[in-house]
């Protein structure tokens, strides 16, 4: 386990090798084959200097036969604005994923399938970031008192307003969107693979990734990439977009320094008098 620190002291990433159990790898792959009917494997886009772009280009998975068939991206969210349609004039939505009206209810499946996992990464995230954790705790809080979001709302356990299901895809360098730089973007890894690891290309930093790892970092302003793997490898991203902290009216956390983690979980003990 490490963390990576800034010369400012703030904590930039958080690196927790094999931490999850068997039983909740087993979970996490469980849920994400139940997915296998809504994963997509999109189109190729294109920016003006003619690279191709997109985390669902097609070029960055495993091919139909070394997946099998198993590849694909689904989000999961109980409240979240549809691409392009940010904005006041606009109001959050149940992604497709889960809405009720869905004939197809695997997403609902596969949210009580992890949510013992996404307990636990609750919890790391009391200790990882408190403030980033009240305020996720706030956003979710409110947005069950908004019978719009019923009944998902109800069923979702993790702070973060989403998560990104990624199964078989080799992830180029790249920041996250929609979110702030202080905040934590959390990932973890399971599957039958190997010889994964997960880079900050920038800093010079290569962390092993092994299934059941967690890392957490400040993905909207680290460039993060995993190049290869062998195997099949099941990606989960929590995450939380900024526009709904900003409908619900919630201070932005900022960054987590290691003197806050410091005074916060290492202070000594306090000496009885004699």
């Amino acid at each position: 386990p490490c963390v990576v620190v800034d010369v400012h002291e703030v904590i930039l990433a958080w690196h927790l090798p094999a931490v999850l159990s068997e039983e909740r790898q087993r979970d996490l792959e469980e849920a994400a084959r139940l997915l296998q009917p809504m994963l997509v494997v999109g189109s190729p886009q294109k920016h003006r200097s003619g690279k191709t772009i997109g985390r669902d280009d097609p070029s960055q998975f495993l091919s139909t036969e070394e997946s099998k068939d198993f590849r694909g991206i689904v989000t999961l969210s109980p409240a979240w604005y549809q691409a392009g349609h940010e904005g006041p004039q606009f109001q959050p939505e149940i992604s497709a994923s889960l809405k009720p009206t869905n004939k197809r209810q695997e997403g609902r499946l596969c949210l009580r399938k992890i949510a013992e996992t996404c307990a636990i990464i609750n919890a790391c995230m009391i200790v990882m970031h408190p403030a980033l954790y009240e305020a996720g705790f706030e956003v979710i809080r409110d947005l069950r008192s908004k019978p719009d979001f019923y009944p998902v709302i109800m069923e979702w356990v993790s702070i973060f307003n989403g998560i990104q299901v990624i199964v078989n895809r080799r992830t180029k360098p790249h920041v996250d969107g929609h979110t702030r730089s202080p905040w934590y973007d959390v990932v973890c890894s399971v599957g039958p693979y190997t010889a994964a690891i997960f880079g900050l290309r920038k800093l010079g930093v290569y962390l092993a990734y092994p299934p059941g790892t967690l890392i957490a970092l400040c993905g909207s302003f680290l460039e993060h990439e995993v190049p290869d793997f062998d195997g099949e490898r099941i990606c989960y991203a929590f995450f939380m977009r900024d526009a709904i902290h900003e409908l619900l009216g919630k201070k932005s956390p900022g960054w987590m320094y290691r003197t806050q983690y410091i005074n916060l979980h290492c202070s000594p003990p306090t000496t009885a008098p004699t």
